[in-house]
């Protein structure tokens, strides 16, 4: 039992938003193995002895805390140790966390002995530097923008109150890893001319207005058409590296700021009160080398009060970090202290390939020794590559192993730069291309248990994100989970999947009672609830904002429930349960209304809903994978499926046309890598580290959209699942399958990850053009099917 109690600040602070607390506490004792358990709300940073332990907090749900275990043997001394530890309270609802009580709980132990605890003698103070209750979302999903003043150095320490919460367990998953920083690229560094002086203007909003005038100009980071967009760039390539290991050498000199005006032409940025205006700041914009997750940090001289806004982005589409986006904030504040300011923010993760520094305020040129992040991953295994003679899919699969890496940290994530937020449709897909890289089924087995956790009780599904939340519901994502539970047995077999399956029977009856009578037979049609979403995938016709009233029934949710119902079927009986009814029944009679109601037979395929002007490839692949589509039918959906007009899968969905044409003849396999190479390969050819949300990369969704996102990485399982041909065909890969496709290679190899360790497979073609197997091995456990 532990006696460690909750504390805060204040009670009066507990509903506060965007609150940076400090707490300290001085131990006397000896320990020869001294361990600190420790768990905040929302996130902390510890120090003990001044020494940082690098750590963050799991996410968790509201009333299931968890702890991580600090082993401080390395930073622990004989006598007198000084615990620090700094904790941000976001305090608002986010897709990434729920309202929870703020609160720190920790416990200091040397084996099973207790040495200390957290109580109401440990000293609080509201941080000093960190300004508290700005509210300045980073975006919707993500917490806060921070501000951080260097200057203010002197806490009003007082003593804690206790708050009642649960007492956390432990966290189910280790602690992220921290490695060093890395040596960055300067693409770009001059003056700038801030023409807006009002201090309620985001730090985010300053960045993007700030007329830059550069002295380094490398005009290869610069796309084609942005000079039209930064009219003021001057063409000066010069090749600058910050390595971290330097950053007390301060390698970056700014010159001092010209007195007489810079001449300036063409149109003047908004604000601008005449064409010829004085800098009055510098700035620098450094490529970190590839698409980066981390805590922010930078080493820089400067005079007290030297402002520094730092945005972080993915591309310089514009020539610049796109900072502010529609109410969005890419950009944090910090103010200097005279001299050398040190600093890297672990409160919050970002996801960037490139930072933007403004600099204001400053009475004398600064100095930048480093500005860059301190990448922060999950470990993983090294992948197993998958080899060929194709170099640009081999380098296709390490981007798209590269993606997975960046949108897995406490759970999988959609995308780390705007987001960073756990939906079951996503990871689904990242779950299943990650078992063919890494075999990480612990990983997944946790972040379906989050999203497992947090039921939509109104409307009787699972919430569309964990462990946050959100008020709009998308049905097929509930579907989709009961669908990843089972991808992740037959991958795995582990016997602990069997917790979800009453989740999953009783979702399915309450969704089974969601039906309407047609002459066709029962259909499945969602509650019409104010805050339903009618979303499959980012094409018109299935992306719209609420279910319509005038369309009763959609072929998207039946398809995907006749997919759902068969994999619970198979879940139930490997776990011996007892359905609350034949589900593998169902889903054969719904299938068949499918075709019924569905199918158009002047098109030759089946229509979306009763109304829906478009075709739909992805409704086609989604009734061919689930064997909807009789044999008579199948050659009119697939000229259907390449018919002028159809609106083509997205990257989301991809995988169920892949799956459809995997199942059907060969000729229909060889259209598949042609396919993949076409969506992806332009990513790869354009120098990106990581693979894009669509295919209009940061164009999309108002200019916001990601160029680092999970669901994208179905080559790196396709290559391992489709070319090299391994399956399982018992869960755990007890039983397995290898179905090579040649894909227009003559030669392939690579490993698939198992429970029991890797199955390797090498195959070249023969004199028929077929693909024959040279080598294959496997573990003793693992048989061939």
């Amino acid at each position: 039992m532990s006696f460690a109690k909750w504390i805060w600040i204040s009670r009066d602070t507990l509903s506060a938003i965007d609150t940076f607390v400090l707490f300290r506490k001085q131990v006397k004792c000896e320990a020869r193995r001294p361990v600190l358990r420790l768990s905040a709300v929302t996130n902390f940073e510890l120090k003990v002895n001044g020494e940082v332990l690098p750590g963050s907090q799991f996410s968790d749900l509201t009333d299931c805390p968890t702890y991580t275990d600090f082993d401080l043997r390395k930073v622990w001394k004989d006598g007198k140790n000084l615990i620090e530890v700094t904790v941000l309270s976001v305090g608002r609802e986010c897709f990434t966390s729920t309202i929870h009580q703020p609160g720190l709980w920790a416990e200091l132990r040397d084996g099973k002995s207790v040495l200390a605890t957290t109580d109401a003698s440990w000293e609080a103070a509201l941080s000093p530097a960190y300004r508290s209750g700005r509210g300045i979302h980073t975006t919707g999903q993500l917490g806060d923008a921070f501000a951080f003043d260097a200057r203010k150095t002197r806490p009003e320490w007082q003593h804690s109150v206790e708050v009642e919460a649960p007492s956390p367990t432990a966290r189910p998953l280790p602690p992220l890893a921290e490695s060093p920083a890395r040596p960055v690229r300067v693409v770009q560094a001059g003056t700038l001319f801030r023409h807006c002086d009002d201090p309620n203007v985001t730090a985010a909003r300053l960045v993007t207005s700030d007329y830059l005038l550069p002295d380094i100009l490398d005009s290869r980071y610069i796309a084609p058409d942005a000079k039209d967009t930064q009219r003021f760039l001057w063409e000066f390539p010069l090749g600058l590296t910050l390595a971290p290991e330097n950053a007390n050498r301060l390698p970056l000199q700014f010159l001092p700021l010209d007195t007489p005006e810079y001449s300036l032409t063409g149109e003047t940025p908004a604000g601008n009160a005449s064409d010829a205006s004085p800098a009055n700041g510098w700035y620098l914009i450094v490529d970190l080398g590839e698409e980066t997750t981390g805590w922010l940090t930078f080493t820089l001289q400067a005079a007290e009060g030297t402002v520094l806004d730092i945005a972080h982005g993915e591309h310089l589409d514009d020539g610049r970090v796109r900072a502010f986006l529609g109410g969005r904030n890419f950009a944090d504040r910090y103010i200097c202290h005279a001299g050398v300011n040190t600093f890297t923010h672990r409160l919050r993760r970002l996801g960037a390939r490139y930072l933007e520094m403004h600099i204001t305020e400053a009475t004398e040129p600064p100095r930048v020794g480093y500005l860059g992040m301190l990448p922060v991953y999950r470990n993983l295994p090294t992948p197993n590559n998958f080899r060929t003679e194709d170099s640009a899919l081999v380098q296709l699969d390490k981007v798209a192993i590269h993606t997975l890496r960046c949108c897995q940290h406490e759970h999988y994530e959609d995308c780390p730069w705007r987001e960073q937020s756990l939906y079951a449709y996503d990871s689904r897909n990242q779950a299943l291309y990650g078992y063919y890289v890494w075999g990480n089924y612990d990983f997944a087995y946790t972040a379906f248990a989050l999203l497992a956790g947090n039921p939509d009780y109104e409307r009787k599904l699972l919430k569309m994100i964990s462990p946050g939340t959100c008020i709009r519901n998308i049905p097929i994502f509930t579907l989709a989970w009961i669908d990843e539970v089972w991808e992740l047995y037959l991958h795995s077999g582990n016997p602990q999947c069997d917790a979800f399956v009453p989740i999953i029977n009783d979702l399915l009856e309450n969704i089974l009672t969601q039906t309407i009578q047609t002459p066709a037979g029962t259909l499945y049609a969602p509650d019409k609830h104010e805050n339903t979403w009618n979303f499959c995938e980012w094409v018109p016709g299935l992306a719209d904002s609420r279910v319509r009233t005038t369309a009763k029934y959609h072929a998207a949710y039946n398809l995907y429930l006749v997919e759902a119902l068969r994999n619970a079927a198979k879940l139930n009986d490997a776990f011996h349960f007892d359905a609350p009814c034949d589900f593998a029944k169902c889903a054969d009679q719904l299938a068949k209304t499918i075709d019924k109601f569905f199918w158009d037979a002047q098109k030759g395929c089946y229509r979306t809903d009763e109304q829906c002007e478009y075709t739909h490839e992805h409704i086609q692949a989604l009734a061919l994978f689930n064997h909807v589509v009789p044999k008579s039918k199948i050659a009119r959906v697939l000229k259907a499926m390449k018919a002028p007009g159809t609106l083509l899968s997205t990257y989301s969905t991809l995988p169920y046309w892949v799956h459809a044409m995997q199942n059907l003849s060969p000729e229909c396999r060889a259209e598949i890598m042609p396919r993949l190479r076409a969506t992806f390969l332009p990513a790869v050819f354009n120098g990106a580290t990581t693979l894009w949300e669509t295919a209009e990369a940061g164009n999309d969704f108002a200019y916001a959209g990601s160029l680092c996102h999970g669901w994208s990485s179905l080559p790196s399982y396709y290559f391992r699942a489709g070319v090299l041909g391994v399956t399982p065909a018992a869960p755990g890969f007890t039983k397995f399958r290898v179905n090579p496709d040649p894909a227009g290679l003559t030669h392939a190899e690579g490993e698939v990850p198992t429970p029991y360790g890797p199955i390797h497979v090498e195959w070249r073609l023969d004199k028929n053009g077929q693909p024959k197997i040279t080598a294959l091995t496997a573990p003793k456990e693992c048989k061939l099917a």
